[in-house]
């Protein structure tokens, strides 16, 4: 039901054709995706912007070595699902895809109509929730609706894909001041 009537709401932003297996590149849509910022309130973005943050959400999710798919996963279930929630609850990327996309991550294959970044910081309490988590926040939705959390991902992507929302003219987002993460990007330690 869920996928259904995701279809029906999806809206096309762009279609791209091609792929690259063993490319950093993000792979080819067959059809199309939707990218939404959410700070507080839906934030109108540009296609050049929206097509920016779908590229970098890709990449995070390509450089995540583990995935709660995977047995080696460590963490509660429980706990991803509760997570992802609390990322629709805060300031997030969305990005929804009209056809399941197929991604190479360094964990494995992983298929998804939704990838979700959490980009504000968490809670003060989250450490007492969640004392086995970091305070980034990755998921993807996948076929069956369900939410896959990702961990041991590459940390600039975030970075990356922050400095992409930083440079939104008046966004509203909790996230770092641009000149912090462009001193990062540019080689200085967090």
């Amino acid at each position: 039901m869920a996928h259904a009537m995701y279809t029906t709401a999806m809206v096309l932003v762009a279609a791209l054709a091609g792929s690259s297996a063993h490319s950093t590149d993000p792979p080819a849509l067959a059809g199309g995706y939707m990218v939404e910022l959410h700070c507080g309130k839906p934030v109108a973005l540009t296609d050049a912007i929206a097509a920016e943050l779908y590229a970098k959400a890709v990449q995070f999710v390509m450089s995540a070595e583990q995935n709660s798919n995977n047995p080696q996963w460590k963490f509660p279930r429980s706990e991803v699902q509760q997570e992802y929630l609390e990322a629709l609850t805060s300031d997030y990327v969305r990005v929804s895809i009209a056809e399941p996309l197929r991604m190479k991550t360094r964990g494995g294959d992983v298929r998804a109509l939704q990838i979700v970044i959490r980009i504000s910081p968490h809670a003060a309490d989250w450490r007492s929730r969640y004392e086995d988590h970091f305070t980034d926040s990755l998921f993807t939705i996948d076929e069956s609706g369900e939410a896959v959390g990702y961990a041991l991902y590459a940390g600039i992507a975030a970075y990356r894909l922050l400095a992409v929302v930083a440079e939104i003219p008046n966004h509203s987002c909790r996230i770092p001041p641009i000149s912090d993460l462009r001193r990062v990007l540019d080689g200085a330690p967090p």
